[in-house]
C-alpha cells in the first residue's frame, strides 16, 4: 500500500462520507474510487431512516411553543409591573408618614430605624396556559387540521363551560376569554399551514 492510495482513500471517506473509521482506510487504499461507486451503488444508500412530524402535529407544536412563550412573557411583565405598583405605593405611604423636620429633630434619635412594610400584591388570577390550550382545542378538528370557526363566541361559549367544569378558584370573566381568544386565533392563522374554515352552527 502506498501514500498516494492512503490519500485517496482518506479523501473519499471524508468527502463523500462520514469519515473514517477503524481500519476504512486501509480496506479501501486499493481501489478508493472502487470502493466509492460500489457504496453508491447499494439500494437506499442515500436513505435516511428519520421520522419526521407531519405538518398539523408541527404546527401544533409550534402553536403550543408560541402560546406558552407568549403567556410567560405576559406573566412576567404583570408581576413586574405589580412590583412597581407595590413599590410605589410603599414609597407613597412611606412619604405620607414622614412628619415635618422640625419635629424629626426634636425626636430622639433610635437605634435602629423601622424597615417600611411592603404590601403584599394580587396572585396571578388564572392558569393562562391551561386556557390557551383550551382555546387551541377548538380550533383544529378531529383530523387535526387546523379549522378556526368563523364566529369566535362559539370558542368563547365552549371554554367558558369546560373552565367552569374544572372548579377553578376563580371565576374568568367573558371579556377577558373574548381577549384572549382573539390573541390565540390571530397566533394560529400566523401558523405555515393551510387553514380550513369551520362554520359556525
Amino acid at each position: 500500500m502506498n501514500t498516494r492510495g492512503k490519500e485517496a482513500a482518506a479523501l473519499a471517506l471524508h468527502r463523500f462520507g462520514f469519515g473514517a473509521s477503524r481500519d476504512s482506510i486501509t480496506a479501501i487504499a486499493a481501489d478508493p474510487r472502487g470502493a466509492l461507486l460500489s457504496d453508491l451503488d447499494r439500494p437506499g444508500a442515500g436513505f435516511l431512516a428519520v421520522k419526521l412530524p407531519s405538518s398539523a402535529a408541527a404546527a401544533r407544536a409550534v402553536s403550543d411553543f408560541r402560546a406558552e412563550e407568549q403567556a410567560k412573557s405576559k406573566l412576567a411583565q404583570r408581576a413586574k409591573k405589580e412590583a412597581e405598583a407595590m413599590g410605589m405605593a410603599s414609597a407613597s405611604d412611606a412619604a405620607a408618614s414622614t412628619p415635618p423636620l422640625s419635629t424629626l429633630m426634636s425626636m430622639p434619635k433610635p437605634s435602629e430605624p423601622p424597615l417600611p412594610q411592603r404590601k403584599r400584591g394580587p396572585a396571578n388570577r388564572h392558569d393562562w396556559h391551561t386556557i390557551d390550550g383550551m382555546i387551541m382545542r377548538c380550533c383544529f378538528d378531529a383530523h387535526g387540521r387546523l379549522a378556526i370557526p368563523e364566529k369566535e363566541s362559539r370558542i368563547v361559549e365552549t371554554v367558558l363551560d369546560e373552565y367552569a367544569a374544572r372548579d377553578a378558584p376563580v371565576h374568568i370573566s367573558e371579556s377577558e376569554l373574548r381577549e384572549a381568544v382573539r390573541r390565540v386565533c390571530a397566533e394560529l392563522r400566523k401558523a405555515p399551514i393551510p387553514l380550513k374554515k369551520k362554520r359556525s352552527r
